[in-house]
C-alpha cells in the first residue's frame, strides 16, 4: 500500500498515474472493435484517452484509507481489457453487457453534445457509488452526466473527477 501526499489534487493525480498500466495494440484494438459493434463514432481523443487510463483497474483499485471516506474510487472504459472488462465496480462477463452498456450511455449523448458545442463519444464511468457517466470531446475535454444532479462536468484529467467526488 502506498500513502500519498499533497493537496487532494495531487494525491488523486498520482494515484491514477500508479494504477494505469500500459496498453496493449490488441486492447486499443478491441476498444475501437467495440464502438464499431455498437455503432458509434469513436473519436480519436477517446483512443488517446483509452491508450492512456484504458489500463486502469486491470490489475489495481485506489483505496480511500481516511475512515469517513473508506470507499473504493474507480476508472472504467468501455472496452475489453484482458480477460475482462474493465468497468465501474463490476465486470462485465460478455461482450453483450458491455454493447448494452454503451448503447445506455448513448441516451444523454444529445445533451452532452449540445453542451460541449462539440462532437462527443462516451469513454466510461469514474467515480464511486454513483459513479460520472463520461464523455470525450474532440478536444480532449471530459463531461461528466451524474445520476443526482442536471449538471454536466467539465474537466481535463480522471483525476479531476476523482478529487471533485472527494471534496
Amino acid at each position: 500500500m502506498i500513502e500519498l501526499k499533497g493537496t487532494l489534487t495531487e494525491r488523486t493525480e498520482e494515484a491514477v498515474r500508479l494504477v494505469c498500466t500500459e496498453v496493449t495494440q490488441e486492447e486499443v484494438n478491441s476498444f475501437c472493435a467495440l464502438y464499431d459493434k455498437a455503432g458509434v463514432k469513436l473519436l480519436p481523443s477517446a483512443i488517446e484517452f483509452f491508450r492512456q487510463y484504458g489500463g486502469a483497474y486491470r490489475d489495481s483499485y485506489i483505496m480511500l484509507n481516511d475512515p469517513v471516506y473508506n470507499k473504493e474510487i474507480s476508472i472504467g472504459c468501455f472496452s475489453l481489457v484482458r480477460k475482462y472488462y474493465s468497468y465501474a465496480f463490476d465486470t462485465a462477463k460478455t461482450e453483450k453487457d458491455m454493447l448494452m452498456r454503451l448503447d445506455e450511455a448513448m441516451d444523454e449523448y444529445d445533451n452532452v453534445k449540445e453542451f460541449a458545442k462539440q462532437e462527443i463519444c462516451p469513454v466510461g464511468e469514474i467515480g464511486y457509488y454513483y459513479p460520472a457517466l463520461v464523455y470525450i470531446g474532440e478536444d480532449g475535454r471530459l463531461y461528466c452526466v451524474y445520476d443526482w444532479t442536471e449538471e454536466i462536468g467539465i474537466f481535463d484529467t480522471p483525476a479531476q473527477i476523482l478529487a471533485d467526488y472527494l471534496k
